[in-house]
């Protein structure tokens, strides 16, 4: 097995357990394997510099299929990380926003808390005769 194709096998089963920590929101799990996705990503980037081209169309045909699962997964795993993303940001803000504006609130007229604002619109004293 060439360099290059065991290189990019190694990079492909990083990038499935990646796209399935994604998949379950396992964040911590995923950013746990970024050194490992760097590494492969390097490796295989030094492996492609040093394999002299061209490829021969036999060896085109028979590496196909994990060219093609490379950039299903890497498709998949952009769509992934930008969800991941989007979530984070979406926590963060939820974490920092101020606390929405208490609105103060006096007893009602039926026993209950009501708003102020509510309570001023309402009679207090009901004459039923």
């Amino acid at each position: 097995m060439s360099p290059v194709i065991s290189r990019l096998i190694t990079l492909l089963e990083v990038l499935r357990s990646e796209n399935r920590a994604l998949e379950t929101a396992q964040i911590p799990d995923a950013l746990a394997l970024l050194p490992q996705k760097k590494a492969a990503t390097e490796a295989l980037a030094a492996a492609v510099q040093n394999t002299p081209p061209p490829l021969s169309a036999t060896q085109k045909n028979k590496h196909h299929p994990l060219i093609e699962e490379f950039s299903a997964l890497t498709a998949r795993n952009a769509v992934l990380l930008q969800r991941a993303i989007s979530a984070q940001q979406r926590v963060v803000e939820l974490l920092t926003a101020p606390p929405p504006e208490a609105e103060p609130q006096s007893y009602g007229q039926k026993g209950g808390y009501t708003s102020t604002s509510t309570a001023a619109h309402i009679p207090f004293f009901i004459n039923n005769a």
